[in-house]
């Protein structure tokens, strides 16, 4: 038996076609779920560590989109960001050394402290 050959080329072609349009609709569809959630209309703010759209809700609420659509929510840190050396350095001054040889800054209150090996504020007396 004979094929035909521009017959089956033309049917490889139209499958591949075929195929090509469905994946991209998929992908497409898939991102524009993710950029805008349309439910809510929620602010697209960023992306985390992992690559996931984060989203803040009308309440301030931040969450991604998991892979079946629902939402799941990120804990906001409750603590304060702990200040560095680096930020110390930019807003305090220096004012010398304790016994142990700290650096002892003032803050703009007239606090005094040194930064500990974790990198937070140890008030002194």
């Amino acid at each position: 038996m004979k094929t035909n050959t521009k017959t089956s080329s033309k049917l490889s072609k139209g499958l591949f076609l075929i195929l090509f349009l469905g994946f991209f609709f998929c992908m497409n569809f898939s991102a524009q779920a993710q950029k805008s959630n349309t439910k809510n209309n929620d602010k697209q703010i960023g992306k985390d560590k992992e690559g996931r759209m984060i989203f803040e809700g009308p309440k301030g609420g931040k969450y991604y989109l998991t892979a079946s659509g629902a939402k799941s929510y990120i804990d906001n840190d409750a603590s304060p960001k702990k200040d560095t050396k680096a930020d110390v350095k930019n807003t305090d001054k220096q004012i010398g050394k304790d016994k142990e040889g700290r650096m002892i800054f003032q803050g703009p209150k007239g606090g005094k402290y040194y930064i500990n090996a974790s990198g937070t504020k140890n008030y002194v007396k």
